[in-house]
């Protein structure tokens, strides 16, 4: 099941209600809760557009929370004009991403998609997806608000089907600590409009 508190830290709180899918807790929650997901599989499309957490539950264990995307799914950030204020974070923590089939060769989003706002990646293990595992950018952002903007730490991204991290357009990324392993394409890659990389 998924779990969601309205406390946005990792401590425990009371769980406000349960859903049976991601997409149903993310469409229903309010802004700043905390999504916490059972260890298992859970799959489709699924749009972030206001400041939450999805965290797996599973981290202390070692079980897997894993995310399976088929073709043309992804999980995008895309936040609304009125949260991308720099305190709007989503973030995500402790999960696995993973594609659903063949791979294939065909244009589409990232695995995990940032177009507006902020994103916090951490403890996050991305692999064997079918384009970049992690994309960031927007070609028409006008002002720094609507510029997107992305932590990446602690992360693991092994064979994705093209780079590994792509800042297509503009954009604000700091990678931290993380390993990129049998990219396809380039570990980091920098495209279009100027954009700002820190990697340490």
């Amino acid at each position: 099941s998924v779990l969601v508190t309205a406390d946005a830290s990792d401590k425990p709180a009371d769980v406000l209600k349960t859903y049976d899918t991601i997409a149903a807790a993310l469409r229903d929650c309010a802004p700043y809760a905390r999504i916490l997901i059972r260890e298992g599989e859970w799959s489709g499309q699924m749009i972030i557009d206001k400041p939450v957490q999805l965290v797996g539950r599973a981290r202390e264990t070692g079980a897997e929370v894993r995310i399976v995307q088929a073709l043309r799914e992804g999980l995008e950030v895309s936040l609304s004009e009125q949260w991308r204020r720099s305190s709007d974070v989503v973030r995500l923590a402790g999960l696995t991403v993973v594609r659903k089939g063949d791979r294939v060769e065909m244009p589409g989003t990232a695995a995990i998609q940032v177009t507006a706002g902020a994103l916090i990646v951490e403890d996050c293990v991305i692999r064997d997806v079918f384009r970049q595992a992690i994309g960031v950018g927007n070609l028409s952002a006008g002002d720094e608000l609507q510029r997107p903007r992305a932590t990446i730490r602690r992360c693991r991204i092994l064979r994705p089907g093209r780079a590994g991290i792509a800042v297509i357009g503009e954009a604000d990324v700091q990678v931290e600590s993380c390993e990129i392993i049998g990219a396809v394409e380039n570990g980091i890659e920098l495209t279009a409009k100027p954009a700002t990389l820190t990697a340490t």
